[in-house]
């Protein structure tokens, strides 16, 4: 038996995405690399999907900017919604990952000092979860600074690293321009609105755009 669900309800699961161009260069232009598999009629869990432990396999579809090679979810959910489903909700099993996320972003301080030292000792982790990352560049001497949009990630940054994250995004975290030495986004710049390589926030920072590591 095929059920059919209302018009309005189809039309409701549309109106969450919306048309994203580059966030890394603002271009227009792409080619599908993995098409679409979510079923357009159904409205998507928010908070079932925006969690920084977050293991649900790619559903939307995935493109490569033809500009710069970025790949990026194009439609993508409403950048208000995305916001909506950090904020609200809780991510219990980020606490199991601590270990693995630690000895990573170890790993990745690392290969940025190697490869881009930074002038300062001035870093913003923009998403920051949990504060692990920040956690780990503070061992090595780093004044840290991040920002992130979940309540839960935030207490938990302050409860277990004593870090005190601005309950936020960027773009309303008040950062003096070039007062930040290294600028990090792990899995982050392809949820934003803005074209980072245009958008002037920074006075040429060291730059980290690398995927945030799964255990």
């Amino acid at each position: 038996m095929t059920v059919t669900l209302p018009a309005a309800e189809s039309k409701a699961a549309a109106a969450q995405f919306e048309d994203v161009r580059c966030a890394v260069c603002g271009g227009d232009g792409y080619e599908v690399v993995i098409p679409s598999r979510r079923d357009p009629t159904r409205a998507i869990d928010l908070q079932a999907v925006f969690r920084s432990s977050g293991d649900e396999p790619l559903q939307d579809q995935m493109v490569r900017c033809t500009s710069c090679g970025l790949c990026y979810v194009r439609p993508r959910l409403r950048w208000e919604l995305i916001l909506e489903g950090y904020r609200g909700g809780t991510d219990e099993n980020f606490v199991s990952q601590i270990a693995f996320r630690e000895t990573t972003f170890r790993k990745c301080l690392d290969r940025m000092e190697k490869i881009a030292p930074p002038a300062g000792k001035r870093v913003l982790d923009v998403g920051a979860a949990g504060g692990s990352f920040l956690a780990m560049a503070r061992e090595r001497g780093y004044a840290p600074l991040g920002c992130e949009p979940s309540t839960w990630m935030c207490q938990f940054a302050r409860e277990h690293y004593g870090l005190d994250l601005h309950p936020g995004t960027i773009f309303d975290m008040p950062v003096e321009r070039g007062s930040v030495d290294l600028l990090t986004l792990w899995d982050v710049i392809e949820h934003t609105r803005a074209s980072w390589g245009r958008s002037g926030r920074s006075s040429s920072p060291s730059i980290s755009t690398t995927s945030r590591p799964r255990p």
